[in-house]
């Protein structure tokens, strides 16, 4: 029942972990969205800021998805 003890502790380790980095990955594309509305940036910057955001989504998508198969 040890085991038992320590399997959970892990898993609500884990889901703090995994719930964490969707938070930072929600405040890095929060930033990326306000420069991307800059008016002064370059249309390859633009491209550039837009495939990062498109990366992080992916990510969280993931994180979301391992988040419910933890529950």
């Amino acid at each position: 029942s040890v085991g038992v003890g320590r399997f959970l502790l892990y898993m609500t380790m884990n889901k703090n972990n995994i719930l964490s980095q969707i938070q930072r990955i929600e405040d890095q594309i929060s930033t990326l969205s306000d420069r991307e509305y800059n008016p002064d940036i370059s249309p390859s910057e633009q491209r550039e800021l837009s495939k990062r955001k498109k990366k992080l989504n992916k990510t969280k998508r993931k994180l979301k998805r391992r988040l419910e198969i933890k529950q």
